[in-house]
């Protein structure tokens, strides 16, 4: 039980993390690069929050969160850390 609770509370701060910084990106939109598999990088300037779930939900469909854990997870992988969540 107790486990199950941290890792719904992880859970939680997560998504307000990413919350969070979906709306400091409408505060104030930053220069990024995007890189697509096979194509060249594509600079976007002054991308928004609005943009960035915009850019997410048109490649990734209804998939994002299982993209993103993906690429949580070959980050945590590439540390020697192993794959999300870490404890199980």
């Amino acid at each position: 039980m107790t486990e199950e609770r941290e890792f719904r509370k992880g859970e939680r701060k997560g998504c307000d993390d990413a919350y969070e910084y979906v709306l400091s990106l409408d505060a104030r939109p930053r220069d990024v690069t995007v890189t697509v598999p096979g194509k060249a990088p594509i600079r976007i300037p002054n991308l928004t929050g609005k943009m960035l779930l915009r850019l997410l939900a048109r490649g990734w469909g209804d998939r994002v969160a299982e993209n993103i854990k993906k690429a949580v997870n070959l980050r945590l992988i590439g540390k020697g850390m192993g794959d999300w969540p870490l404890r199980k």
